[in-house]
């Protein structure tokens, strides 16, 4: 009876190890057994608290690891937050679903005092003087581009002259015709121009490749990242970001007031954005869906940001004071 006894032990001890190394966990609030998922969370900066629909959670970030794996998770949704004094409070809704880990790769708190700037790099200057002029010319590494609206604002011209050449080569020139006048020229890293005419429609053109489509229509404004991957526009009821390398990652958002909107700036991780707004600035993240954590970081629409410095700096409207908010890396 001994041994029958232990072979039941060891068969029941048996199963019970294979469905917990499976990721099977046994649920007391409904007395079922399920399989678990997880949560992993990369926090700017490192050392904010976590919380987990309210109970605090060990942070495991230091210098090797990267971020904080929160495992053992029956699937639902739970409130993430994440406090750091001086810092305003970061909360997102996270689905938990069986065997798969969800992951947060760039949560970024954002700092809740500005203090006073004693100066600040001289590139970034200009763009305290917004909203900015219509860019007719636009300057590459090895190309220019110039726009020319006919007299009766019905079509324009973009001519690109190649400004880098190779060898005994000519210079190439390249002439573009377009229906609408252009009102916005801008190129990207990689050479490609952005061309926005005032009809709302957004191309592209690649002067390498001779190549152009069209991106959107219905736009504003729009904004390149800084690997020129990426593009963001501003429509007069949306937000879209276009993903130029894989167009499966797509996001369009319904922000209130976003038709008010004047100009979009990229943030260093490429997940969030600067907002600019006539009379306020605010930050933005679009891997938040259910926009939760649409934050001001400056009363005005006078902004500049220096990315090597991770630091927003803006006017202070009663005293003309320019102010550093600087973001944790």
């Amino acid at each position: 009876m001994l041994f029958y006894a232990f072979c039941i032990a060891f068969l029941i001890l048996g199963t019970v190890t294979v469905l917990y190394a499976q990721g099977w966990r046994f649920d007391v609030n409904t007395w079922s057994i399920k399989k678990v998922g997880g949560i992993f969370i990369k926090i700017y900066p490192r050392d904010a608290s976590i919380l987990l629909d309210g109970i605090p959670v060990q942070n495991a970030s230091w210098l090797l690891q990267s971020g904080t794996f929160i495992n053992n998770l029956f699937p639902k949704t739970y409130a993430l937050t994440l406090r750091k004094e001086g810092f305003h409070p970061w909360t997102r809704r996270i689905a938990v679903t069986p065997s798969l880990v969800t992951e947060v790769s760039n949560a970024v708190l954002v700092p809740s005092l500005a203090r006073e700037a004693v100066l600040m790099p001289s590139s970034t200057i200009p763009s305290l003087t917004l909203p900015p002029p219509n860019a007719l010319t636009a300057t590459s590494s090895g190309w220019s581009a110039r726009a020319v609206n006919n007299a009766r604002g019905s079509t324009s011209s973009i001519t690109l002259t190649e400004t880098e050449k190779s060898g005994s080569r000519a210079s190439s020139s390249i002439t573009l015709t377009f229906e609408s006048p252009v009102h916005t020229l801008a190129w990207n890293s990689q050479g490609v121009l952005g061309i926005l005419a005032r009809n709302g429609a957004l191309f592209r053109y690649n002067p390498a490749a001779q190549k152009q489509d069209k991106i959107a229509d219905d736009v504003t404004h729009f904004s390149w990242n800084s690997d020129g991957n990426k593009i963001a526009a501003l429509e007069r009821r949306s937000l879209e970001i276009f993903d130029l390398e894989n167009p499966a990652n797509y996001y369009r958002f319904n922000v209130r007031g976003i038709g008010d909107a004047e100009q979009l700036i990229w943030y260093r991780d490429n997940t969030h954005l600067f907002i600019i707004y006539p009379h306020t600035t605010v930050f933005f993240d679009f891997d938040d869906a259910n926009i939760e954590n649409i934050i001001e970081v400056a009363p005005t629409n006078r902004v500049s940001y220096d990315e090597n410095t991770n630091t927003l700096y803006f006017l202070e409207k009663a005293s003309g004071a320019l102010q550093a908010l600087t973001f944790p890396r």
